[in-house]
């Protein structure tokens, strides 16, 4: 139970996508990189039950995660000490098993997370989080209900019962790792990096990836709504704005709004996220005088690249008209109705954008991509 410090400020070094740790040690969403090695531990109990979390059956793992928190549960009787060789082992495994396929394994690792977090207490595990708040954040997103309302209540239980700490100021002070994990899981990662092919069935690794990808999308329009509300502050020229930048502009982001409504990788809540991703950047803020755009877009490089490109993609992937093959259209948009409209929305008020906002966004002339868009959509 602590409040929130920003170990950011003692930052050595710089970070580059992949590597989730900060502290000194690797830590990677991966099935073979970042692996602990259990034999280090002091205890033998614990070096047992690491070496279990790290087999590939999720009943072992649920089994060992279970003697694990009862163990950190009978830390009085001092039967374990919770030094930083346990709790670097700890993170490498619990970036793992946080995105395991198991409902039941996903939930005792936060569990986990917080009991060692308690243990070791605020002010001494700030670092850590570092490295380890992010693979927790994600929890909050996670397509199963249970998972994620159980990681809220693990956060708030760490956060002295703050609801502010946990909805806010957490994803403030640690923005910079929590994009870097996105951005990992974008652009690096995919379901072979993440599920042992040859242990695994294909639908299972492409669910895991899929599940952790909406997530990491997810964590991006909570971290865009920030900047958009200017909790988190950023210039242009900034890193980690530049990191987001360069994320929007790939195409296979936005290429997942059209995989995401296929027959063959329906994923809703995906193309869900992307809609209301396109909103956040886009998106008008409404003042006395007239709508300003949103603070994400004005502060980015090429806003005009930018709104070609998911035009573009939107005018390839988002079809109304009835499909002879696949799931019916009607049947998608109606779950994401609101989503949906809103999208068109901000895409059309951005193309309609006065000269002088043109002007300080650095945009000459929008190109009538949007007439395409409502062509499409007739």
């Amino acid at each position: 139970m602590f409040s929130v410090e920003n170990p950011l400020n003692n930052r050595a070094s710089e970070r580059s996508g992949g590597d989730l740790g900060y502290n000194g040690f690797p830590v990677s969403l991966n099935y073979f990189t970042a692996l602990p090695d259990p034999t280090i531990l002091h205890n033998p109990n614990v070096t047992i039950i690491f070496k279990s979390l790290s087999k590939k059956d999720s009943i072992t793992k649920e089994k060992s995660l279970n003697e694990f928190i009862q163990l950190l549960d009978d830390n009085e009787n001092t039967s374990v000490v919770v030094d930083e060789l346990l709790i670097l082992s700890w993170i490498q495994l619990y970036a793992k098993l946080a995105i395991d396929n198991s409902r039941s394994v996903r939930i005792l690792s936060h569990q986990a997370q917080s009991r060692i977090l308690g243990i070791v207490g605020g002010k001494a595990f700030s670092k850590y989080l570092l490295s380890s708040i992010p693979i927790w954040l994600q929890g909050l997103y996670d397509n199963d209900k249970l998972v994620s309302s159980s990681t809220y209540k693990t956060l708030l239980q760490s956060f002295q019962d703050n609801k502010e700490r946990v909805d806010s100021k957490i994803w403030i002070t640690f923005h910079e790792p929590i994009i870097n994990y996105i951005v990992t899981v974008v652009t690096l990662e995919n379901h072979k990096s993440m599920s042992d092919q040859r242990y695994t069935k294909e639908a299972d690794s492409f669910a895991k990836y899929e599940r952790v990808l909406n997530g990491s999308v997810m964590m991006l329009n909570k971290v865009i709504s920030l900047i958009n509300d200017n909790e988190i502050k950023v210039n242009k020229g900034d890193r980690e704005l530049e990191q987001i930048e360069e994320l929007l502009n790939l195409d296979i982001l936005w290429d997942y709004l059209g995989s995401s409504i296929s027959a063959d990788t329906l994923n809703l809540p995906l193309f869900k996220s992307l809609l209301i991703l396109i909103r956040y950047i886009f998106g008008n803020v409404s003042t006395d005088e007239n709508n300003e755009p949103n603070v994400i877009i004005s502060n980015l490089n090429s806003a005009k690249t930018l709104y070609k490109l998911v035009s573009k993609k939107f005018i390839k992937h988002i079809k109304l008209k009835p499909s002879t093959k696949g799931p019916n259209n009607d049947i998608i948009y109606s779950n994401v109705i609101l989503q949906f409209w809103d999208s068109i929305v901000s895409l059309t008020s951005f193309s309609l954008l006065s000269s002088l906002q043109r002007k300080s966004l650095k945009i000459k002339k929008i190109s009538g991509n949007w007439e395409g868009i409502r062509v499409a959509l007739d």
